[in-house]
């Protein structure tokens, strides 16, 4: 991994530098030789032409600068870090003949500031046509740095090689070989619970205290094992090209080593199966226990992600040539901005590397020049070029949307983002969610969004209004806290119903504007929402721990009429999942048994009335045709008619129901009762970090630091709409409005662009 300028100052020991300067398109070597365990570490440096040289790259954490062991480079006793001295002296006992490695700390000289910057820039390419990248994890789980009297053995796990070390094998935690074994056995493909590392960890309950001590070893050392302080390679941003641009790839934790394929497709089959037929495994696993296993996966899949597309970006480019038809063009390279958002939460010692460990691996637009790493640019600098770049490159602001919310930082203006700030889940939703919205019509370019000066950016605006109300921030997961602020946003809702006098701001579609009017499917699969969705969420308004709504399926405030006589017919017919199953032809049931006598009986009259009226309402029918009133002097109080006709009225409610929702309306409760997750994760994304906002013209969500009197503005290229805060100004120097942005938000039917809102644009300025 690449230590950047400010970074290297940090060495306390003093060496002269053995190498000799670089040619143009020059690289330095390290000929690791051959040795015995507790031999001296000999290393010669090869200066070597990029193109044409031969060899394997190291990928590993440098440590502290601050504590060094001693090696010998070119006969000079040079100082390197202890995880680098640990590194060359396993690798040599792995490779017994010797190997030539490209290792930054040794091939690069550190105090030479226009050497590194352009080492830096060749980065890529040395990682890319290396024959393979070694990626050093380290040598010993329990943190410390005992040193080994005798050398470990050395083992190779892959898809089909399984090491039969059975001393490695003991009980003893941390256990390196159980880790290996537990990532080969699921890359095989079968249900990680049959997996011999994982069948007796997932017997859950057990009473065998062996078992149990064996299920707690196993998921320390994963921990351990992909885990800060313990392993924190897998944290490093620099690591994410290391692995992307290497044709292959192998994982080494001290002697022990399997190529990263193993890895990946282990990773891959394991989440598979748990958002599939192992759902139920997942689920009763303790939530540590769960957690711990979904972030190796998911550490491993988002960096196999852009290797794969990396490798088929290579391939295209290998394939491009008289062969292939015309017109034809090679797969492109991902964004810049998609690279910063996806890797956002990698660490590095200098927050400029955030951006430069990703430059190699982004797309450069046709005619533009690439932007490359310089080290004689401040941070401030370096992350207004690429918010930038980002946008023309984009043509849109969808950096705005996803980024901003999270400095560290007081010396960046209000749009540009603290690049060099850790991340989080909520900035992944919201930057997923981005590619469904388009509220601006027109694109964002270099005649529309114009830089002024170092901390002033002009823009087109069109004004939608003023904040009015604000509700509480939806802060966290925690069921009953999210319970409590999506009743206080409906009591907000109600409160200013009343107080304005005017039509309601509560729509019949109000659950859309809780999920953002996005559905979140289990494997990342993500739409706008359908009027069938309706049901599901009125599912979750019942059932939910999430819901505050329990208890009002039939507010014609919340819900649309057909959605209210769907829920009403499993209170009638509890038996609705088998019912529906059965068609008009089927003459010869008897449907009157299927209707719930018992539970109409101990209704209350008006939910009697109503429930049956929004019926007819909706069937056109007369309740004669299904009550005795003979009996009774109000129609609240009927009593249902044995020779009613059942069967007809169940089926020409679903009927009604299939030409309003179209035929794919669920009337399985099990299977609504799946659904419900499914909601309950949209409003989750949606929300969390956000707090409702309400207007005279404008229902939405909006960043938390929303405050009454924001600005909400449409932006052109805008994907969303935008909350500004203005600031105070001069007005007299150029009558253009100046603001701060907030955040970007969603407002409820107009994330989809209308050419009558651009006809009001205005210039204004974000500071």
């Amino acid at each position: 991994m690449f230590l950047s300028p400010d970074s290297a100052r940090g060495r306390t020991e003093e060496a002269i530098y053995p190498g000799i300067p670089l040619q143009a398109n020059g690289i330095r070597l390290v000929s690791l030789l051959p040795g015995r365990w507790k031999d001296p570490i000999l290393c010669e440096l090869i200066n070597a032409d990029l193109d044409n040289a031969r060899y394997r790259a190291l990928s590993y954490v440098w440590g502290s600068p601050h504590i060094t062991r001693p090696i010998r480079l070119n006969n000079r006793t040079y100082p390197v870090t202890v995880n680098l001295q640990s590194a060359l002296r396993h690798l040599r006992e792995k490779y017994r003949d010797g190997l030539t490695l490209w290792i930054d700390a040794l091939c690069i000289d550190q105090k030479n500031v226009g050497e590194r910057t352009h080492q830096v820039e060749l980065m890529g390419r040395i990682y890319a046509r290396c024959t393979e990248c070694i990626v050093y994890l380290g040598n010993n789980l329990d943190g410390t740095s005992v040193a080994l009297s005798e050398p470990p053995p050395v083992l190779y796990f892959d898809e089909v090689t399984v090491p039969r070390v059975e001393a490695l094998r003991s009980r003893r935690k941390p256990n390196i070989y159980d880790i290996f074994l537990l990532f080969q056995e699921l890359s095989r493909g079968g249900h990680p619970h049959e997996t011999s590392a994982f069948g007796n960890a997932l017997e859950v309950p057990t009473t065998d205290r062996r078992k149990t001590q064996d299920r707690l070893n196993l998921f320390e050392t994963l921990r351990r094992f992909t885990h800060a302080p313990f392993t924190p390679w897998w944290t490093r941003i620099w690591v994410v090209q290391e692995v992307a641009a290497p044709p292959r790839v192998v994982v080494v934790y001290g002697t022990t080593s399997a190529p990263w394929t193993m890895f990946a497709i282990a990773a891959r089959q394991y989440i598979r199966h748990s958002e599939t037929c192992c759902n139920h495994i997942a689920k009763s696993m303790p939530r540590d226990e769960l957690a711990v296993l979904e972030y190796s996966c998911d550490r491993i899949i988002s960096i196999d992600d852009l290797r794969s597309a990396q490798q088929t970006y290579e391939r295209s480019i290998r394939n491009s040539d008289e062969r292939m038809p015309n017109g034809w063009k090679p797969i492109e390279r991902p964004l810049l901005l998609d690279l910063l958002i996806a890797f956002r939460d990698r660490t590095a010692s200098d927050p400029r590397d955030k951006v430069y460990a990703l430059l190699s691996m982004a797309r450069t637009e046709e005619g533009r020049a690439p932007l490359v790493p310089d080290y004689s640019l401040s941070e401030v600098e370096v992350f207004r070029q690429v918010t930038l770049e980002s946008i023309y490159a984009t043509k849109d602001l969808s950096l705005f949307s996803t980024e901003l919310g999270r400095k560290f930082r007081d010396d960046l203006p209000s749009w540009v983002p603290d690049w060099g700030a850790p991340g989080g889940s909520i900035y992944t939703y919201h930057a997923e969610a981005l590619e469904l919205y388009n509220a601006s019509p027109e694109k964002a370019t270099r005649l529309s969004i114009l830089p002024i000066g170092r901390d002033t950016l002009k823009l087109r605006a069109t004004r939608i209004g003023t904040v009015q109300h604000v509700g509480d921030v939806m802060w966290g997961d925690d069921a009953k806290y999210n319970q409590k602020t999506l009743r206080q946003w409906w009591d907000m809702l109600n409160a200013f119903d009343s107080e304005s006098g005017m039509r309601s701001v509560i729509p019949h579609d109000l659950w859309r504007v809780l999920c953002a009017d996005i559905i979140y499917h289990p494997l990342n699969f993500r739409r706008r929402t359908l009027s069938i969705d309706e049901l599901m969420f009125l599912w979750w308004a019942n059932f939910s721990s999430l819901s505050p709504f329990m208890m009002k399926p039939n507010d014609p405030r919340f819900w649309s009429r057909e959605a209210i006589m769907w829920a009403n017919m499993f209170t009638l017919w509890p038996n609705a999942t088998y019912l529906s199953s059965l068609g008009p032809e089927d003459t010869s049931i008897d449907f009157s048994p299927y209707f719930l006598r018992e539970a109409y009986d101990v209704l209350s009259d008006d939910i009697k009335e109503m429930t049956f009226r929004m019926i007819y309402d909706v069937l056109d029918e007369t309740p004669e045709n299904y009550f005795n009133f003979s009996s009774s002097p109000s129609p609240g109080s009927a009593h249902p008619r044995e020779e009613a006709p059942w069967m007809e009225l169940f089926v020409k409610a679903l009927e009604e129901l299939m030409e309003h929702y179209g035929p794919d309306v669920q009337m399985n409760t099990l299977e609504m009762m799946r659904l419900t997750q499914i909601v309950d994760e949209s409003i989750g994304a949606a929300t969390l970090s956000r707090r409702m906002i309400v207007g005279t013209e404008y229902l939405g969500l909006a960043p938390a630091g929303t405050a009454v009197g924001d600005d909400i503005y449409l932006l052109t290229g805008g994907l969303t709409p935008f909350v500004l805060r203005q600031q105070k100004q001069d007005a007299s120097k150029t009558g253009i409005l100046k603001y701060e942005i907030v955040g970007d938000c969603y407002l409820h039917e107009r994330m989809d662009g209308k050419k009558n809102e651009q006809d009001h644009v205005e210039w204004i300025m974000l500071i």
